[in-house]
């Protein structure tokens, strides 16, 4: 038996079948929608590959990227206060060049691909190859932060089986998905009678001023919508990626079957909201969404709540079993019907003092978030839970 491995600059020396294999069926761990990425020519980005091989055959897959990260995102609003009092002394104060581990968008999915059945002898071997390997690229790349992006709940002693004990992980945001179970159609039936009246509510609001349209060619709305996901983004209060016009059209490019937009029009036929839809095979994905913020507070609310509702519906006309909406904005989630998983991010520095604060100071930073109960009636709250359960998600609410 002979182990083997090699860095790769880009996905071209990596087989599409080879990598899908590894990585399964999901579409946001689909070599298709990491060209997208890519070739999407991010700012402040640059990707690799780690493969490892065994007689020649691929077993191991880490994609890695290089970004400029914000340490003070995910901080509880005290700490948060505290690091832009120093940032006005010192600007760039915790902000760091990392070396990051998975994906650069987020997908709320963790991406270090081992084949199974491995035996433990070629485990260990994989596992001291990928610590090493990542420890020594980040010195040779100047990176002293690895982040290693979101592990699900599920997964998250599996991954640090496949790493040495100086890598620390701390709680992400938690990311929702929303059940379409044969228990919970037609939306909203499955929630409390209080949740469903202000389903009613939501609905009848957007229909006063709104109507809806599903964008199958949506190439000629993406200058638009890279303006609308900018003011959304500048008013999110947690950022990890900016990404591009560039991105857009390469994710319909990469994915032309499987990507949609959702067009919110005002009466004139204007749009106040775009939203940018992928769908998995058991899952509907509400990826981006881009909002003009030259409205009221009111009628923001409502083309939000609403681009979940339309998910929703969207999801139970196409027969799936999830609408997965990402992390943040729990309460609007929640009150829609989402179930939250805890995601994890893993971290290490070759530099003592970084690692040394990734060890005592960072579970400050990286805090557990509060998340409300579910809002399901109580005689199918637990139903629901066990389906979402056999599926592989450990839910918190």
């Amino acid at each position: 038996m002979q182990i083997e491995w090699k860095w790769f600059d880009s996905l071209e020396g990596i087989p599409k079948e080879v990598w899908n294999n590894i990585f399964g069926h999901k579409i946001m761990k689909s070599h298709e929608f990491f060209m997208a990425m890519q070739y999407s020519n991010i700012p402040n980005s640059s990707f690799m590959y780690l493969v490892i091989y065994k007689n020649d055959s691929i077993i191991t897959i880490l994609p890695c990227f290089q970004y400029k990260l914000d340490l003070g995102i995910l901080a509880p609003r005290i700490v948060k206060r505290m690091i832009s009092f120093f940032r006005k002394l010192y600007s760039n104060f915790l902000f760091m060049k990392i070396l990051g581990v998975g994906s650069l968008a987020s997908t709320c999915e963790q991406h270090i691909g081992v084949v199974k059945g491995l035996d433990e002898n070629e485990m260990i071997k994989v596992k001291k190859i990928i610590t090493e390997e990542i420890k020594k690229k980040s010195k040779e790349t100047a990176n002293k932060l690895v982040f290693i992006k979101e592990v699900p709940q599920n997964q998250i002693s599996q991954i640090q089986k496949l790493l040495s004990k100086d890598f620390y992980f701390y709680h992400s945001l938690p990311h929702c998905i929303i059940p379409v179970f044969n228990e919970t159609k037609p939306y909203p039936i499955a929630l409390r009678r209080k949740e469903i009246q202000r389903y009613k509510t939501i609905v009848s609001r957007f229909n006063d001023k709104y109507h809806c349209e599903i964008v199958d060619d949506f190439v000629n709305l993406i200058p638009l919508f890279e303006k609308l996901y900018l003011q959304t983004l500048n008013r999110s209060k947690n950022i990890f990626e900016v990404l591009n016009e560039s991105f857009f059209v390469s994710i319909k490019s990469y994915l032309p079957h499987s990507s949609c937009m959702v067009a919110m029009k005002n009466r004139s036929g204007e749009i106040e909201a775009l939203g940018l839809i992928i769908e998995d095979e058991d899952s509907l994905i509400p990826l981006y969404m881009g909002i003009n913020y030259n409205n009221t507070e009111r009628d923001i609310k409502t083309l939000h709540l609403y681009s979940i509702i339309k998910a929703i519906e969207i999801a139970e006309s196409k027969g799936k079993s999830y609408v997965k909406i990402g992390q943040t904005s729990y309460y609007p989630k929640v009150l829609s019907g989402a179930l939250v998983e805890n995601l994890y991010l893993g971290f290490y520095s070759y530099n003592r003092i970084i690692q040394l604060l990734i060890r005592n100071v960072f579970g400050c930073l990286f805090s557990p978030t509060n998340v409300q109960p579910n809002v399901y009636k109580k005689a199918l709250a637990g139903v629901i839970k066990q389906k979402v359960a056999v599926d592989g998600f450990e839910i918190l609410n």
